[in-house]
């Protein structure tokens, strides 16, 4: 990040503060950040242009609407929504679905060119790649200093998280689609071939396997989810299954009336989960007895998102939804023309989702209106991360992108 180097006329800024130009507006004037037009305010009293008085209610009101923060960044929005600037791009020579994992140094991703990617995280540049035999749709979860994950060649691989040198591997009967799971000792990954795995962190050797159930036409998409001792993992048949992490033992089961791709999210001892059947369902993840379930109309492929009382979710039909989480009643919605697969991200009051007619979307969750949308040239089918002022996805143009979030 730069620090700002901005020269500002004091006798025009006391003309807009006698005015009464608000502290937004004379942010955006003078491109600066809060904590620049606090640094402002002190320099106007100091200079004996504006009296100390006026500058305590205004200063007050300041400090306790925004954050304060120490940088400015480049952040450029057109009169039509378009976020225009961007830290780095990374080219690969396929679609990027999986959704980038962020390490103090680097990015880790798959690509449909067969590789998996290490780049820097400053600069975007890559570090190493490591080739698969196939489609690398899996989104990676690092431990140990391993990177895992799962490609269509039917194969899960352990690589060393700084060399991109193979630990070991594991062959499965079908291509792995779905991302993994991790525990302190375990990693769990799903096929193709219908089963659940469970195999050791270090060496990959297999603990478990529980098969949750395969169609000819609906093959394994749900990523398994670990909380408190438990698997949590959906599955084509339209089944939602609890499994105990140990022994992999059925807990319980959930029944729903479409396959269940999405990946869960627990939460406050609750489940959540979609359904291609158009309902996201709300369980106690002690016992699987439904709490709520919402019908959004449309099949749901992403994973809900919860942040305080509400669950954010997208469904294929393009519409955002606000729920209640206790109730799961519906608060708001934002409707799309375009078919959303990600899953919401929230980040600061922001929610940061992306659809098939190529954007990356950044809605308000306040006054429930787009910020900006950041055109690529390809479908976003990936979910975003937000970490340390950067917001990180990948797009089927072949892209991943680091941009700007807004502070």
């Amino acid at each position: 990040m730069e620090k700002a180097k901005l020269k500002v006329q004091a006798y025009e800024v006391v003309a807009d503060l006698r005015a009464g130009v608000s502290d937004s507006d004379l942010m955006k004037k003078y491109s600066l950040s809060p904590k620049g037009l606090l640094s402002l305010y002190e320099k106007l009293v100091s200079a004996g242009l504006v009296a100390q008085s006026e500058m305590d209610e205004r200063v007050q009101h300041l400090e306790t609407t925004v954050d304060l923060e120490e940088e400015t960044f480049p952040y450029e929005v057109t009169r039509d929504g378009i976020l225009t600037r961007y830290k780095w791009k990374c080219k690969t020579d396929g679609w990027v679905v999986c959704t980038p994992v962020v390490s103090e140094q680097s990015v880790f991703f798959g690509s449909w060119d067969r590789y998996l990617y290490c780049v820097d995280r400053e600069l975007g540049k890559i570090r190493w790649k490591f080739r698969t035999g196939d489609v690398v749709r899996s989104t990676p979860r690092i431990a140990n200093d391993l990177v895992f994950f799962g490609s269509w060649d039917s194969h899960f691989y352990a690589v060393d998280a700084e060399t991109g040198q193979e630990e070991w591997r594991y062959r499965t009967a079908g291509p792995i689609w779905s991302s993994p799971a991790l525990d302190e000792t375990t990693v769990y990954f799903s096929s193709a071939d219908g089963n659940l795995f469970a195999a050791e962190l270090v060496t990959g050797a297999l603990k478990w396997k529980f098969n949750v159930g395969a169609t000819v036409l609906n093959v394994m998409q749900s990523s398994p989810v670990v909380e408190g001792g438990t698997v949590f993992c959906g599955s084509p048949a339209g089944l939602f299954y609890a499994i105990e992490c140990r022994t992999g033992a059925v807990k319980w089961i959930a029944r729903t009336e479409g396959p269940v791709d999405s990946c869960p999210t627990v939460a406050q001892g609750v489940a959540y989960f979609g359904s291609a059947d158009g309902n996201v369902y709300a369980v106690d993840a002690e016992t699987g007895s439904e709490k709520w379930h919402f019908t959004a109309g449309r099949a749901l492929y992403s994973c809900p998102s919860v942040s305080g009382e509400t669950v954010y979710l997208a469904c294929a039909g393009g519409l955002f939804h606000a729920v209640d989480a206790l109730s799961g009643e519906e608060l708001w919605r934002f409707g799309e023309s375009s078919v959303v697969f990600t899953t919401p991200v929230v980040s600061r009051g922001v929610a940061y989702l992306g659809s098939s007619d190529h954007p990356l979307h950044a809605l308000d969750l306040r006054t429930r209106q787009r910020l900006w949308r950041f055109q690529t040239l390809g479908a976003v089918l990936s979910t975003p991360v937000v970490r340390d002022g950067m917001i990180y996805f990948g797009s089927n143009d072949g892209n991943v992108y680091a941009v700007y979030e807004r502070r």
